[in-house]
């Protein structure tokens, strides 16, 4: 199956990006994303929302860049009042009320024994890379924290909890 990945990231995970084989990145600090795919054309199967609800008008002008059978998918964030208003108008707004007219599917787990485990199968089958940002041991998890509020990390921050 080929597929061409268009992804948005700072001009510093560009070499990440382009390691994990994205075809095209799009650096949100100086270009708008939603224009740029807008300008690329109805060229993609899938949207995928990885970066909570920004920017805040990709899945309203996904109809411009995101063929009519494809799909736009969020995966997970915070949970709020406001996040729920949100994912609420996304499945039941329509376009001409200012919602949008792309399929919106919410991708989510919970800290279920049987939602983790899905996932660990997922890893050791190959399916799913875990990238690691940093690791740290249980005595520098204040730092751990200070990089997490950051929000810049691209991948996973691991803190040793127990000695193995």
């Amino acid at each position: 199956m080929l597929s061409y990945v268009t992804t948005s990231c700072s001009a510093s995970k560009i070499s990440s990006c382009k390691k994990y084989r994205a075809d095209e990145m799009i650096d949100y600090t100086t270009t708008d994303v939603t224009q740029k795919l807008i300008e690329n054309g109805l060229i993609y199967n899938l949207i995928i929302g990885n970066i909570g609800l920004t920017p805040s008008n990709l899945f309203t002008a996904a109809h411009k860049f995101l063929l009519s059978t494809s799909k736009f998918i969020q995966v997970g964030e915070s949970t709020s009042l406001a996040t729920l208003r949100i994912f609420i108008s996304r499945i039941l707004l329509p376009r001409i009320l200012g919602g949008g007219s792309s399929k919106f599917k919410l991708f989510s787990t919970r800290n279920s024994r049987g939602d983790l485990g899905r996932i660990a199968r997922w890893v050791l089958e190959g399916k799913v890379k875990v990238l690691v940002e940093q690791v740290f041991e249980y005595e520098d998890a204040p730092n751990a924290i200070e990089l997490l509020k950051k929000g810049r990390s691209a991948s996973k921050i691991i803190v040793h909890v127990t000695n193995k």
